[in-house]
């Protein structure tokens, strides 16, 4: 009897040991990252319910640790790194704009300017650390004031105010960052625009105008941290694919308009606590001549755009 009583004793010893034992080569094979067991566990709470682990893995909101987002949700593992597939961006925007015509001897023969007032929105999927494609959109509207002149006449002999004007703008585009270039991010995509002009709010002699435009845009933008910002200069070029110019004329004019440029010229200024960016901007196109249709065409015209944008990420 005394005996069984001594074998299940070492029997036991031995288990016990041998647990300890796997635990501790288990604590020093973790990876670096993770912690090993919970101090001032008993070694019979180890047997009853096996020993923690504490995981201290990073929750990135663009794939990478360096702009971490405390509140976003993993989705994925990627790289050692918990990842969200998508992330999301909501905001207000503004910009005063200026558009001009001129003649064949390059005078000024006409001129809009107004102030548009919208919303703004982007859809980000993360394709890795440093990859990701962004799908953007923008809507705005306001007023313009518009100066040109009578057929023949001279410019600035007619004037009407208070034309309303609407702005669509949307584009999808892949960016990639540069990890051994300080992060330095390039983008190529394609965009579409569209632009519509009520003159015929200014009486009989006015008429409908709707710019539609197809755009590719390659893009470069370098981030700077410091503390709760990250500052992000950038600097899009616009090259038209396809351009039309609708006037609502004699039933009906479709001049098209495809020889056109233009650039964006931004600063993403980012609180990472608060996860709002504050986007000042320049925006600008260039167009030449549209073809001539039943006698009409478009003139050649430029368009300045300045504001600012405001957005929430999450």
């Amino acid at each position: 009897m005394h005996q069984n009583a001594m074998r299940r004793w070492i029997s036991g010893t031995l288990m016990c040991t041998t647990a300890l034992a796997g635990a501790a080569a288990s604590a020093t094979d973790l990876p670096q990252g993770q912690s090993a067991l919970h101090q001032g566990q008993a070694s019979s709470d180890l047997m009853s319910r096996g020993y923690h682990l504490v995981s201290e893995l990073k929750v990135t909101n663009d794939g990478g640790g360096r702009d971490a987002d405390p509140g976003a949700l993993p989705d994925r593992t990627d790289g050692g790194h918990l990842v969200r597939r998508y992330t999301y961006e909501l905001g207000v925007t503004t910009h005063t704009e200026l558009y001009e015509e001129f003649g064949t001897s390059n005078q000024k023969i006409m001129q809009e300017k107004g102030a548009l007032i919208g919303v703004k929105g982007a859809v980000t999927r993360h394709l890795g650390p440093d990859r990701k494609l962004i799908v953007a959109g923008e809507i705005a509207m306001g007023e313009s004031d518009y100066t040109g002149s009578f057929i023949g006449g001279n410019y600035g002999e007619l004037r009407f105010n208070g034309q309303s004007r609407y702005l669509l703008d949307v584009s999808v585009a892949y960016k990639q960052s540069i990890p051994q270039w300080s992060d330095v991010a390039f983008s190529a995509g394609v965009g579409y625009r569209r632009l519509t002009d009520n003159l015929q709010e200014a009486g009989p002699a006015g008429y409908q105008r709707v710019n539609d435009r197809i755009y590719l845009a390659l893009g470069v933008e370098k981030p700077f941290h410091s503390g709760n910002w990250t500052i992000s200069p950038g600097l899009n070029y616009r090259s038209a694919l396809w351009g039309n110019q609708y006037s609502a004329l004699s039933g009906g004019l479709d001049k098209k308009q495809k020889d056109a440029s233009g650039f964006e010229l931004y600063v993403n200024f980012a609180h990472k606590p608060s996860r709002i960016t504050l986007t000042p901007f320049l925006r600008t196109w260039s167009a030449d001549d549209s073809e001539v249709t039943r006698g009409f065409y478009e003139p050649r015209n430029d368009t300045r755009e300045v504001g600012v944008a405001l957005t929430y990420r999450f």
